[in-house]
């Protein structure tokens, strides 16, 4: 049996076989992420998947971040797309500023994907709309600061 805990972010492996809830990749940032790009095709990385081959088998792909802002003007956002490898998936999230200045909040977004059997790369990119500006902060954890970000998957 695998322990898939025990993985490094640059190993390739079958996830024939893992049950409902195993974590199959696990990639984490701490430190925080400047987003200047104005457009998903030019959007910046914020945390670089695993490559893993999977079977068909249904997965759940989850981001968290303590907090996303967005550029500081009025109707702003910051949208967060996931990619598989050079492929966009759409946006799964969006911080929109309203009124108000520069608005932050933690997210944890979640998508179900039946990926097609052979090798797949989950990533976080992030840009903002109509301007740049943006960040997804992220941090070592501890008192009196960020907990890490990360983008995990799991078997459903």
């Amino acid at each position: 049996m695998v322990a898939f805990g025990s993985i490094t972010a640059d190993t390739d492996v079958n996830i024939s076989g893992a049950g409902s809830g195993q974590e199959l990749a696990y990639n984490q940032i701490t430190a925080l992420v400047a987003v200047a790009a104005t457009s998903a095709a030019t959007a910046n990385l914020v945390i670089e998947g695993t490559s893993r081959t999977y079977d068909g088998s249904p997965v759940m792909v989850e981001f968290f971040a303590p907090q996303v802002l967005t550029p500081n003007s009025q109707g702003a956002a910051t949208l967060i797309n996931l990619w598989d490898g050079a492929t966009d998936l759409g946006y799964i999230g969006q911080i929109k500023c309203g009124p108000t200045l520069l608005i932050g909040n933690a997210v944890c977004l979640k998508r179900r994907i039946v990926p097609t059997a052979g090798t797949h790369n989950y990533r976080i990119v992030a840009w903002c709309a109509p301007i740049g500006g943006g960040q997804i902060n992220a941090g070592a954890g501890g008192v009196d600061t960020y907990a890490p970000a990360y983008v995990r998957v799991t078997r459903v």
